[in-house]
């Protein structure tokens, strides 16, 4: 057995940092070591081997690409030796943290950019083929920022995504973004934070042709309620602090809401209707 190891090298190389794989056998004797980079700074976030016994590294770049950092992507044959290198981004600072081989035999990546999107950092999402060129890109976030730090591709061919966002949380939340097989996505229901969910109460649930939603937020807010894929399916003025939601045109399922206000998440959570 043998193992990756993807990381900050801990000695400088003669060409600055670099991206270090390590194959390791049970008692840790070195089968060989590879560095892999330029006169600035790499480094390797995520490695998986792939099904032709070699690996795939990501990471991010200061040494190649179009701005102060980008994506940078490798894949070597099973002794570690480079067969393609790729880098993505724009002007401004970008990277990625997690790699992962997809069922049609390319690779998704996933971290961050300010090269891209709408706040000053959003999760950065790219899709490649076999030979690591681009077949689409994503972006998702506000005006603040996100951090996207896995991936990994789901049994209906879609994508799950982990990471963080300081967005309409006091501090940070956990962000949780799940995407189709083209990426998409709406980044509204995607936030993690109970103790913001606290001061939402929604009952009964399970529901039936309605239910009723109580806080003591400020009003206005706006509820917005979506399906299991996403799709935002009603979008509706909190105008008194016990509201009843009429839902009785919507096919029994799993729903997920969440209640906006001032710019900012007041609750987010589930509901079942009958």
């Amino acid at each position: 057995m043998s193992a990756r190891v993807c990381g900050q090298p801990q000695l400088r190389q003669q060409l600055g940092w670099g991206v270090f794989k390590l194959p390791l056998v049970h008692s840790v004797d070195t089968l060989w070591t590879k560095t892999y980079g330029g006169t600035s700074t790499e480094i390797g976030q995520s490695v998986q081997q792939t099904t032709d016994g070699g690996y795939i590294i990501g990471g991010y770049t200061g040494s190649f690409g179009a701005g102060s950092n980008d994506f940078y992507l490798l894949r070597t044959n099973n002794t570690g030796d480079t067969l393609w290198t790729k880098t993505f981004g724009g002007t401004g600072d970008d990277g990625g943290y997690s790699v992962q081989a997809t069922a049609d035999g390319g690779f998704i990546v996933v971290g961050i950019t300010s090269s891209f999107g709408a706040g000053e950092y959003d999760v950065y999402l790219i899709k490649t083929d076999t030979n690591g060129d681009t077949l689409w890109t994503k972006t998702y976030g506000d005006n603040g920022s996100e951090y996207g730090y896995s991936v990994n591709q789901t049994a209906d061919g879609g994508y799950i995504i982990t990471g963080v966002t300081d967005n309409y949380c006091p501090t940070t939340c956990v962000l949780l973004i799940k995407t189709d097989s083209t990426g998409y996505a709406p980044i509204g229901i995607n936030y993690l934070n109970p103790a913001v969910n606290e001061s939402i109460k929604v009952y009964p649930n399970p529901a039936g042709n309605v239910f009723y939603i109580r806080g003591s937020y400020a009003l206005p807010a706006v509820l917005e309620l979506y399906d299991i894929t996403g799709r935002k399916i009603i979008r509706e003025p909190i105008i008194k602090n016990l509201q009843q939601i009429d839902v009785s045109k919507l096919a029994g399922g799993v729903y997920f809401f969440s209640v906006t206000g001032n710019n900012s998440l007041i609750g987010s959570g589930k509901i079942i209707i009958r």
